[in-house]
């Protein structure tokens, strides 16, 4: 065999080594992604659930027109904050 096709097989075999260590790679970062938005589709449907109802609706809607759409969004984005971390602080505990 010549020199040539001995080093194109060794190459061969070299690129084939590296491509299944990137596809490993890239099947972590995959699976990484897939368990950020399996939690953020968890949180979705909890709060399509919660939203479902009436009262919650009707609290939003009254506490927008009282407070106006500024402080209304900056309300949300605290509460949202400080359930997140309740969250976090329940799995710490357990």
């Amino acid at each position: 065999m010549s020199t040539r096709v001995k080093e194109l097989r060794y190459q061969h075999e070299q690129l084939r080594r590296r491509s299944a260590a990137e596809r490993e790679e890239i099947a972590d970062i995959v699976q990484g992604f897939e368990e950020r938005l399996h939690g953020v589709g968890r949180a979705a449907d909890r709060a399509r659930s919660i939203a479902k109802h009436p009262l919650v609706i009707a609290a939003g809607v009254a506490l927008f027109l009282a407070i106006g759409p500024a402080r209304f969004v900056r309300f949300a984005g605290r509460a949202a904050v400080l359930a997140a971390t309740a969250r976090k602080l329940r799995y710490l505990r357990m």
